[in-house]
């Protein structure tokens, strides 16, 4: 059964700071490339009781080198090696274009302890790029001048429900990947993805879906996207396909292949405003870094009060027509009908609260929920690993995947302030792990 109800909050800690000084020069490997540019990196380690930095952001406390590989347009890697001793290198003469970069962070032990995957580009010149980092410890303030703890209780779409967030960690999960597909940060540009588990605290967590009422555990609960468009410009997202599972309202029924019609999800994925109707949407899927400790973003609470969801299959050629040659065929699907598109959910709220195409437009209440939206979707993909007319080859089919929703979304905009992540938070994680 599809896991719907995974914690996703979407937080981030330190700033990694790296920063390029541009070159015209031609590469001693690069033969015929005339425009490159220099990546310079920088990292104070923690040592003698000081914080470590990279730029101007705290990293783990128990860092004890660096780790980060450049990939060019043409898949050369470059890589580079930080220590306590040499805590500044350069990673020279990359050509100008694309590049992905991958940076891990290690301690004395050679365990992993952080990591991130970024995609862009590197424009001759200086470049200087921003990314962050997300192990820690995060706790909800009101302010981060003078920031004194806060809670979000979530009781909007059920006003019976004590679910209370005092504060999070996230651990990487150890992988992640960067994409040549369009960015949700950005649709036109390239993007990378880093995956972390989350643990989420503070009281009235179901024990129906959590081990405790005081903590809740999700796998790979955060996406965390990074786009970086030289010479200086970096764009980050947090954002969850799933969310935090929370007492189902029993007016309601519980969707397919989910335990229960009431989650918590966090959002980030800002699409180019052009997208919007009203730009004031914006305001609800702004999940991102805002300082070198610091997060702010908006965490929606929804309920689904009735779904609808169809799977489509067509045969593009034809073959299995008494004719052969028909195009995109209507069929029966060559596989069971549950397979359908319920991680659509978050993209439909966004569509919702948005009012783009194929959604009934709503207004916010003085509780700031849109209540009973009504939304649809619709995603299309060829694929080709099914012999439809058994003659021994695979062909081309279409699968065409229709969602739509009905229920409230309301939005409880938060801080977060970040710290070291506690020993103990980690040993919960590995607990967990090793039970599954």
């Amino acid at each position: 059964m599809r896991k719907f109800l995974k914690l996703f909050i979407l937080l981030m800690l330190p700033l990694i700071a790296l920063y390029g000084c541009g070159s015209s020069s031609v590469s001693d490997t690069k033969a015929g490339i005339t425009k490159t540019g220099n990546l310079v990196v920088s990292a104070k380690f923690p040592q003698n009781g000081q914080k470590g930095q990279i730029g101007t952001a705290f990293i783990d406390e128990d860092t004890y080198y660096i780790m980060v590989t450049v990939t060019d347009a043409a898949g050369d890697d470059y890589i580079l090696d930080l220590t306590p001793e040499n805590n500044t290198g350069t990673v020279p003469n990359i050509p100008v274009g694309q590049i992905y970069i991958t940076i891990n962070t290690w301690d004395s032990q050679d365990n992993n302890l952080d990591y991130l995957e970024l995609a862009g580009t590197i424009v001759e010149g200086n470049n200087t790029l921003t990314a962050t980092l997300l192990r820690g410890n995060w706790q909800l303030v009101d302010d981060f001048e003078t920031p004194s703890p806060v809670s979000i209780q979530l009781n909007k779409t059920l006003s019976a429900d004590t679910t209370t967030i005092t504060d999070f960690s996230l651990i990487t999960s150890g992988y992640g990947y960067a994409s040549a597909k369009k960015a949700a940060i950005d649709l036109e540009e390239e993007f990378g993805v880093s995956i972390y588990d989350i643990i989420a605290f503070g009281s009235g967590f179901s024990l129906d879906y959590c081990d405790s009422t005081e903590y809740c555990i999700g796998y790979e609960g955060v996406s965390y996207y990074n786009q970086f468009a030289g010479p200086s410009t970096t764009n980050n997202a947090l954002n969850s396909d799933e969310g935090m599972p929370l007492e189902p309202d029993t007016q309601y029924p519980i969707p397919e292949e989910a335990d229960s019609n009431r989650t918590a999800v966090f959002s980030g994925i800002i699409p180019p405003e052009g997208e919007f109707s009203d730009p004031d949407a914006l305001n609800y899927f702004n999940t991102r870094v805002t300082g070198a400790n610091t997060i702010e973003g908006t965490l929606i609470e929804m309920l689904i009060k009735s779904e609808t969801d169809s799977v489509q299959c067509f045969d593009v050629n034809g073959v299995t027509t008494p004719e052969p040659g028909d195009s995109n065929v209507l069929i029966t699907c060559p596989f069971p009908q549950g397979q359908s598109v319920k991680k659509a959910i978050n993209k439909s709220i966004v569509k919702a609260l948005t009012q783009r195409s194929g959604v009934k437009r709503s207004a916010p209440d003085q509780e700031g929920c849109f209540r009973n939206i009504q939304t649809s979707d619709s995603y299309s993909n060829t694929v080709n690993v099914y012999d439809l007319n058994q003659d021994g080859q695979n062909d081309p089919m279409n699968i065409v995947s229709s969602f739509g929703w009905t229920g409230d979304a309301c939005v409880h905009p938060f801080k977060a302030l970040g710290s070291q992540l506690p020993p103990e938070h980690l040993d919960l994680m590995v607990a967990k792990k090793a039970k599954k």
